[in-house]
């Protein structure tokens, strides 16, 4: 038993991280293809020919020259996504597994030497905050295939990015070049994050730590070249003209679209576990203003706004402050006094935050916590604001709500340790009820793959079906877009390009 308890006490970390891996790879068996997922796994999202889920390496470059030139360029997101659609739904579901678990593990390694706390603990505060994902953004973005690799996947080589420059190990300039090309090649919030980390990293290192290296500049160079070639496709222009009412707007009506779109989507009802701990952060950061550096006006009267925000938001069950004024009315006038004032506010706890992290000489919390923003400004140029484009901001503030709260906490044990536990709990069973709710689906999903495979063989044999009858899913909260929604009915040509099943064969959801 002693040894055991050695091994355990010795590998602690690998040991949470691979039951970390564990949970996530079991919640992954409950998802599923859904929406344009067939159209990608398929090559069928721009006509290129191609029939079924199988298909060559050449007919993969085809489909992304195609996709770059009609449609948009983000063809490093889709490779990744057709790629291991390619080899079937399981391979999938373990790379994601595998890539999300990575994602909190550089978190850890990022936060390691930067708090107070154990390992043991630092590391089950970092996995716990995955159950702090609701249901509502994780389906629209996690358990979304075509999504996830564009919003999810392209988080892990910018935070290796930020682990490699913060490490500054020999020759990290080549690895750094390779990873922020990469980051910044997958899609616009992601490019977004990764330059403006980068330009702050350069300008920290240069001028406040004294410590300049022209070769710094390659990596940002191979950030702006990753970034270039993504924005210049000439497919991003053809899908603007698609949205062309929103793109003919000006800048000052678009702005008035879309910053209260950011405002309701960041601080949307659904987020409110993960901004439960914002708060709580920004609250902590508020009070050192107001201790320690309360002879600057300006951050003391932007700090004070923040406490106020702070404890409102945390009264308001099943709300926040961000979202109770704008739904206590539909006057335009009014909601634009709100929304400028919310705007206000949030400049306001901006300046706060970042004059906390300069004084405070976190400069690390500072980079990340600019480059969270640009992801979000990003969007103050897109027609709309789903709920997916927040994870970028979402993950990235994981590292600086961790740091503040574990730090303010790590010298009382006793209350850290039931903050930890308190917030595995929570955590967990978030975690429980989601994979609770996707198995209530995963019979409906089996049986209508397993009919599908099975009717495409049977027409493949030459036997005449007219139509196909399929089982809808028990609880649609815990899945996508389906077939049988309105307005929905355009994925059944890409699910039966994708099964291989004629377009004149009739689906019926039952």
């Amino acid at each position: 038993m002693k040894k055991v308890w050695q091994f355990i006490k010795e590998h602690r970390i690998a040991i949470i991280f691979f039951v970390f891996f564990v949970l996530v790879f079991i919640q992954h068996q409950f998802i599923w293809l859904h929406h344009d997922d067939y159209a990608y796994a398929s090559l069928s999202y721009v006509d290129i020919g191609n029939v079924g889920n199988q298909f060559s390496l050449g007919k993969l470059f085809e489909f992304l020259f195609v996709h770059y030139m009609k449609w948009g360029g983000r063809i490093l997101c889709f490779f990744v996504e057709c790629s291991l659609l390619r080899f079937g739904l399981p391979v999938y579901r373990f790379v994601q597994s595998f890539v999300l678990v990575f994602i909190f593990y550089f978190i850890y390694k990022l936060l390691l030497s930067k708090t107070k706390l154990k390992d043991y603990q630092l590391a089950l505060f970092v996995v716990s905050m995955y159950g702090f994902l609701d249901i509502m953004l994780l389906r629209n973005s996690i358990f979304w295939a075509s999504a996830s690799t564009a919003y999810l996947f392209p988080l892990l080589p910018f935070f290796m990015l930020v682990y490699v420059t913060q490490k500054k190990s020999e020759r990290y300039i080549i690895s750094a070049s390779i990873l922020s090309f990469l980051a910044a090649f997958s899609q616009e919030q992601i490019a977004a994050l990764t330059i403006v980390y980068i330009i702050f990293y350069i300008v920290i290192e240069w001028f406040l730590k004294r410590q300049k290296d022209k070769k710094q500049i390659v990596f940002l160079l191979f950030s702006l070249l990753g970034f270039g070639i993504l924005m210049l496709a000439p497919g991003n222009q053809m899908r603007l003209d698609t949205t062309s009412s929103f793109a003919n707007l000006g800048l000052f009506q678009k702005l008035m679209t879309t910053i209260p779109a950011i405002i309701s989507g960041v601080f949307a009802t659904y987020n409110g576990m993960f901004l439960t701990l914002f708060f709580i952060a920004v609250f902590i950061i508020s009070f050192i203003n107001l201790i320690k550096y309360r002879s600057n006006l300006l951050i003391k009267f932007c700090s004070f706004s923040n406490v106020i925000i702070v404890c409102l938001s945390l009264l308001m069950e099943g709300n926040n402050y961000f979202t109770y004024f704008a739904s206590m009315t539909s006057n335009s006038t009014i909601l634009l006094f709100i929304n400028f004032i919310y705007l206000a506010q949030l400049l306001g706890m901006v300046i706060s935050i970042c004059y906390c992290c300069y004084k405070e000489r976190e400069f690390l919390m500072l980079e990340l916590f600019l480059g969270g923003l640009a992801s979000l400004a990003v969007m103050l140029f897109a027609p709309y604001y789903p709920p997916r484009s927040s994870i970028p901001f979402i993950f990235v503030m994981f590292i600086p709500i961790i740091y503040v709260i574990g730090n303010v906490l790590a010298k009382r044990k006793d209350i850290f340790n039931i903050l930890i536990c308190t917030l595995c709990i929570i955590s967990f069973i978030n975690y429980a009820t989601i994979v609770r709710g996707y198995f209530k689906n995963n019979e409906a999903n089996q049986y209508n793959d397993s009919v599908l495979i099975s009717s495409a063989q049977k027409i493949q044999s030459g036997e005449k079906l007219d139509k196909i009858v399929l089982k809808k899913l028990v609880d649609p909260t815990y899945g996508g877009d389906m077939p049988y929604y309105e307005n929905c009915e355009y994925i059944l040509e890409w699910m039966k390009n994708y099964y291989s099943i004629p377009q004149d064969v009739e689906i019926i959801y039952e």
